[in-house]
């Protein structure tokens, strides 16, 4: 006879509890990372930068010190290469009589590496450590993109943004009748590196901030990261692991966007991204697919937990030093992780139902337009409140920060309800 056994719910929670102390210890290394990389990036001062990473670094285990450090002054090396690409480019444009603006370096980087005139406006700037150049046009995109070589088109046209992290040469230089197609070996070859190519403008596109925040995040994870070498803490990998942080980079560029949990792999099936896995044999290539499946479900596995900007960038940090393969384990962990500390507070965050107002409402019902811009001006607080508290969820271990804003959030909640009801009094909504 077959014996069965029951779970030992002691065991089984104090084995639950010991999986969320795990991943309580990578989310304060990963939140103390996110912090210093951004940082990093925002204001840079290459005088005191080695010092003062060394000192918000103080408490994180040594090995992962250590890779901060190094990414840190990575981004110091980096960040002078720009500031002397920047200068020798502005020096460039002098010579040629362009003008010093965002516009006129766009036209003569359009120039300089196509060796034609933009279709429409396109503008440089230097960011920190990189470039964002905007195109106005799809065809100057695809022109700059693609530099004259036309297995290059296609992708260019599938794509709306792209990093180029060291390969932005400008192989065109000034001649008498124009410009003229120079070699490697040219006036100036490999003047930019780490440049976003957007393809829109801030005006033009939309989502042009959430293409941005995609090809910066590759910035961060090829040149400042070492292709995840300083992260993951191994510099040769096999060819096949190469392949895993490639698509690792675009599934976190994508988490990182915004995309929706069970897009995120999905993207990464798109014939425009064929090119990662050219090389694989037929086996790898049933292996590399296997493992998107597994990667995929984790995913679907953060519904609800990557809807807000701070869960996204934890969430990036935390599987920064995670290699892919490792995806399928740590991903369900982290969004329990979310989900577990989420779960006193669900209540207090559930979204207040909108009132709908017409015009005629506001014109003719007595106090409707009194109290309907009294009930805008509470949902606008509460809102501010509410994303506070999530933002506390996701990046402090301070509960008694915590504890103080969630009581603050419930009496805005119920300000807000007390208004609501006046304005339906009024307005007769039952």
């Amino acid at each position: 006879m077959k014996r069965t056994s029951t779970p030992h719910t002691g065991e089984h929670r104090q084995r639950r509890e010991q999986r969320l102390d795990g991943v309580f210890e990578r989310r304060q290394r990963s939140v103390a990372a996110l912090i210093i990389v951004e940082r990093i990036l925002e204001s840079f001062d290459s005088s005191a930068q080695r010092r003062s990473v060394e000192n918000m670094t103080e408490h994180l285990p040594e090995k992962l010190r250590q890779r901060i450090i190094a990414a840190a002054l990575e981004y110091g090396d980096l960040h002078r290469a720009a500031c002397e690409s920047e200068t020798g480019l502005r020096r460039f444009a002098s010579e040629q009589h362009y003008p010093d603006t965002p516009s006129g370096l766009g036209d003569l980087l359009m120039h300089a590496r196509t060796g034609k005139d933009a279709s429409g406006s396109v503008t440089l700037v230097r960011k920190g450590a990189y470039f964002v150049v905007s195109c106005e046009k799809p065809q100057d995109y695809t022109a700059l993109f693609a530099a004259g070589q036309d297995q290059l088109v296609q992708r260019a046209e599938q794509t709306s943004g792209s990093f180029h992290a060291e390969n932005f040469t400008l192989a065109f230089e000034p001649s008498a009748d124009g410009y003229t197609r120079v070699s490697v070996a040219g006036v100036l070859p490999q003047l930019l590196e780490s440049v976003l190519l957007v393809k829109g403008t801030s005006r033009s596109e939309p989502e042009y901030d959430v293409i941005v925040t995609h090809e910066r995040q590759h910035f961060i994870h090829q040149r400042v990261l070492g292709a995840f070498s300083r992260s993951e803490g191994k510099a040769k990998p096999t060819p096949l692991e190469n392949v895993h942080r490639m698509v690792k980079d675009e599934l976190l560029a994508y988490m990182r966007e915004g995309s929706s949990p069970e897009r995120i792999v999905e993207h990464i099936r798109r014939p425009v991204y064929a090119h990662l896995f050219a090389k694989l044999t037929p086996e790898e290539h049933r292996a590399v697919d296997a493992l998107l499946g597994a990667v995929d479900h984790a995913f679907r596995s953060t519904q609800k937990v990557l809807e807000y900007p701070e869960s996204r960038a934890s969430f990036v940090y935390q599987l920064i030093d995670i290699p892919l393969e490792k995806f399928p384990r740590w991903v369900p962990e982290i969004a329990a992780f979310y989900r577990h500390r989420f779960d006193p507070y669900n209540d207090l965050l559930m979204p207040i139902q909108d009132v709908v107002v017409s015009e005629l409402d506001l014109a003719f019902v007595p106090s409707a337009r009194r109290l309907h811009s009294e009930f805008l001006r509470e949902r606008t607080l509460h809102a501010q409140v509410c994303d506070r508290l999530q933002t506390l969820l996701f990046s402090s271990d301070d509960s008694s920060a915590i504890e103080r804003i969630a009581q603050k959030l419930q009496k805005r909640k119920e300000s807000l309800l007390q208004s609501k009801h006046r304005l339906e009094q009024v307005l007769g909504i039952e």
